[in-house]
């Protein structure tokens, strides 16, 4: 709970069409893990605002469920409330490294699936257009909405422990949408609006299984658990309640590593267990991570909260990565390079290698930098001689050996690499998605969310200045190199 409410195999490219077109398919393949998510009561601790679980029938509620599975999942967990965070689970003895922690059997008894609704949803839902994913999403409201109208039901406890506003991507208003409309973001809400009309029409139509239809409220609300709680199950998603009061950690070694049991002869996975990277004292919390990598942007629009210091910007925009390949496809002799030249290849092929931090010195992978400026010679011959230098290599000192043009060459490749940093900067900066968020920095007293989406604006805006100067600073490092040959050059003439 976090308090508020496959690499690709490496392939060997030498035409400019195929490198273009394999950077565009491996983003598009990486995945956005969200398996394990999490309870997501009132996100206002940050602030220092009402902590969730603050409510004490929600936390009893809460209490309950996770009760009802203990056994099911190990008795090695309970449910706790931390400062600044709110509730979570936390460990009730000592765990040394690699210890299981927890397990859960992937049965109807702790698992709400999608099974029991009506074959025609899934065809239904098809027709509006929603992709698998969604269409697995939509699948769960429903059940979620069917499992609450029962009377005394067997997810009770866990309906009861959330919250009575559950802020998923279709709580977000119109302003904070527009801040997006220029990201890669937007198409999440696009999608979240087809969910939602599909679910609607769903429910007015004669295969509905609730009868009045659920209201657009309700149907919101149990979008939002879905949105920000769903688990990746067999065919398709599922709510697992007593794992979802688990938070988010950013630092993978914090978190629980999980391992997925299958069953021999079906090939089904039947079980999940979870095991210490690192060891657990009794009471400290159990942390989970919802996906590699998150960004905040990620954690915002997916479960509605952020980390502050969270450590992790993105992928390197697809625009960028696009005009590296065209860069790199005309300097076919990049991949030709003895074992001394830099991996550019792995900027394309491995989603690790283009994923942006606020380490770096650019904001921008240092291997993306190198391939750029790679990019910019126009033989063999100058790009291994610039290798062999060192110009490519982490140390402070610049290879003032090369000549004049090769260093002038690396220059203009650098303002090039921070001309794209200013473009990648305008997409928040310019336009619609500007005027939404000088709109929104004109509201006094600004809610949570306002005030989380100005947090993400302003680091993604920093993040593509710190990307500028720190190029700008490379450039006027090579200039002023430059001038001291030149200088040393002529008092040598003038001996």
């Amino acid at each position: 709970m976090q308090c508020h409410e496959s690499h690709p195999h490496q392939i060997e490219v030498l035409v400019e069409s195929s490198i273009v077109t394999m950077v565009v398919l491996v983003r598009l393949m990486v995945p956005i893990l969200s398996l394990l998510v999490a309870n997501h009561a009132w996100k206002k601790s940050d602030q220092g605002e009402e902590p969730c679980g603050a409510d004490p029938r929600e936390y009893a509620a809460a209490s309950e469920s996770l009760h009802s599975v203990q056994e099911d999942i190990n008795p090695n967990v309970t449910l706790a409330t931390f400062p600044g965070m709110g509730r979570g689970l936390a460990a009730v003895r000592n765990f040394s490294p690699d210890d299981e922690v927890m397990q859960l059997p992937l049965t109807p008894e702790v698992m709400l699936g999608t099974e029991w609704i009506p074959q025609a949803a899934g065809p239904f839902l098809a027709t509006f257009g929603l992709d698998d994913g969604m269409q697995d999403l939509a699948k769960l409201v429903i059940a979620v909405l069917v499992e609450r109208h029962r009377t005394k039901g067997p997810w009770d406890a866990f309906f009861a422990s959330l919250p009575r506003h559950v802020h998923g991507r279709l709580s977000w208003d119109s302003v904070h949408r527009r801040v997006l409309n220029s990201s890669s973001m937007a198409r999440r809400f696009v999608a979240a609006d087809a969910m939602e009309l599909a679910l609607r029409n769903f429910f007015q139509s004669k295969h509905s299984p609730l009868s009045p239809a659920p209201s657009d409220d309700d149907i919101r609300w149990a979008a939002g658990v879905v949105d920000t709680r769903a688990h990746s199950a067999p065919g398709g998603r599922a709510l697992l309640p007593a794992i979802s009061l688990a938070n988010h950690h950013v630092d993978e070694a914090r978190t629980l590593a999980l391992e997925i049991h299958y069953d021999y002869v079906s090939s089904q996975a039947v079980s999940l267990k979870w095991r210490t990277r690192l060891p657990l004292h009794k009471g400290d919390q159990v942390f989970l991570s919802y996906g590699n990598n998150l960004t905040n942007w990620d954690l915002l629009v997916r479960y509605d909260f952020i980390v502050p210091g969270n450590p992790f910007l993105g992928l390197v925009p697809l625009s960028l990565m696009y005009k590296l390949a065209t860069r790199m496809a005309r300097r076919k002799f990049i991949l030709q390079l003895d074992t001394r030249g830099p991996p550019c290849m792995d900027v394309i092929n491995k989603p690790e290698s283009s994923m942006r931090l606020l380490s770096q010195p650019a904001a921008l992978p240092e291997l993306l930098i190198t391939c750029w400026r790679l990019a910019n010679f126009t033989t063999i011959e100058q790009a291994k001689q610039a290798v062999r230098a060192g110009m490519f290599t982490s140390s402070d000192e610049l290879p003032v050996q090369l000549s004049n043009h090769v260093l002038a060459r690396d220059a203009v490749a650098m303002l090039e690499l921070a001309s794209e940093c200013k473009k990648m900067k305008s997409v928040f900066t310019d336009g619609d998605p500007a005027a939404a968020t000088a709109e929104l920095r004109k509201v006094e007293s600004p809610a949570l969310r306002t005030r989380q989406v100005l947090h993400c604006v302003d680091k993604e805006l920093a993040s593509w200045d710190q990307c500028n100067k720190e190029l700008q600073w490379r450039v006027t490092r090579i200039r002023e190199a430059l001038i001291v040959k030149a200088r040393t050059t002529h008092e040598g003439m003038e001996t």
